[in-house]
């Protein structure tokens, strides 16, 4: 088999390559347009892209080779990325107080609590939906969907006293019928 020597730019010469080494060579972009070759019994050198050119044609050196074509997993994988940078970005806000389907920016990046229904946490007590949406409530509140916590307190104090003085009246209504039956009662014995 006949053996061939290469030289790139000032570099030393490499070699015996077959012309099939040579050729995988330049394929592979390992030896390029700007290499000389020379078959081991002679000693004038070849432009190695005269052999190749027409078969193959290569880059230059240091010119970027095309690019390959984005495999499936990576286009699965950044459609993922994608989707849980979305899903952790935002809330997904539905209810009958509302226009339609809403979303809504969280305070901060999460997984939990993407869907936020206003119905189930208005439906039961304030405490049990803190307890069990924390992040569904203080985004609602945020929005003014939902009262703040002061407001709530200060609500339920309001309500408290006004129940309070309600029962207090007719505790002393009752305690003046009881005492007008007792003194009628008194002047008829």
């Amino acid at each position: 088999m006949k053996q061939f020597y290469i030289r790139i730019g000032t570099e030393q010469e490499k070699g015996p390559f077959t012309m099939d080494q040579l050729r995988s060579m330049w394929e592979n972009g390992a030896i390029t347009a700007d290499a000389l070759y020379r078959p081991s019994d002679a000693t004038e050198w070849r432009q190695l892209a005269a052999e190749f050119v027409q078969q193959a044609p290569m880059p230059q050196r240091n010119e970027k080779r095309p690019r390959r074509t984005s495999s499936p997993l990576f286009l699965i994988v950044a459609l993922l990325t994608i989707i849980v940078l979305f899903v952790g970005s935002f809330h997904f806000v539905t209810g009958s107080s509302l226009p339609g389907p809403q979303l809504m920016r969280r305070d901060s990046f999460g997984l939990s609590e993407f869907f936020v229904d206003v119905d189930a946490i208005t439906g039961m007590p304030w405490l049990a939906a803190k307890a069990r949406f924390p992040l569904g409530c203080r985004l609602l509140q945020r929005e003014g969907i939902l009262e703040s916590d002061t407001a709530f307190n200060q609500r339920v104090q309001e309500e408290t006293r006004r129940e309070f003085d309600r029962t207090m009246r007719e505790a002393e209504r009752e305690t003046q019928r009881l005492l007008r039956d007792a003194q009628r009662y008194a002047d008829d014995y």
